[in-house]
């Protein structure tokens, strides 16, 4: 699954790899912590890069999910 790709709206691409973790693409960060992307993708805003506000709501959906 693709959370967000690069394009107008976003700066990172971050994809969904198994088991259970996920990959930003820059060049690659992988975790199997929702907490360490999240604290990564945090990190890509404190440097100016646009991460949409699409990727927090989808990973709030896949916890709730659980």
């Amino acid at each position: 699954m693709t959370y967000c790709s690069k394009g107008e709206d976003s700066d990172v691409y971050v994809t969904e790899f198994h088991p259970h973790g996920w990959t930003c693409h820059c060049p690659r960060f992988h975790t199997q912590s929702m907490t360490g992307l999240i604290q990564h993708l945090r990190s890509h805003e404190r440097r100016g890069e646009r991460v949409p506000a699409k990727v927090y709501e989808r990973l709030r959906a896949e916890r709730l999910r659980g």
